[in-house]
């Protein structure tokens, strides 16, 4: 992934389909999503391969540059949820 900006995955989910990915980066440059095409194996060529992580890489690249263009830093939620008050119907039950 990292060589080439895009990963491949080659029937290792699904028999006869081959995935292609590639990272959508935030403005602080962390990776905030992800487009991914999936093509039947029959279909696929190394040709077809190349034309489609071009277009991915392109395209991933210009959705980054929009989201860095607008400050966009994505909450990955990793932060503790607010307390919250007890549920009222629990209350009842118990």
């Amino acid at each position: 992934m990292r060589r080439t900006g895009a990963a491949i995955n080659n029937e290792e989910t699904i028999v006869g389909a081959v995935f292609l990915a590639a990272p959508i980066f935030d403005a602080s440059r962390a990776v905030c999503g992800a487009i991914s095409v999936g093509i039947p194996k029959a279909r696929y060529s190394a040709t077809v391969g190349r034309g489609v992580t071009r277009a991915l890489r392109e395209s991933c690249a210009r959705l980054s540059a929009t989201l860095t263009g607008g400050g966009y830093v994505h909450d990955a939620g990793d932060k503790p949820e607010p307390a919250s008050e007890p549920d009222p119907a629990r209350r009842l039950a118990g």
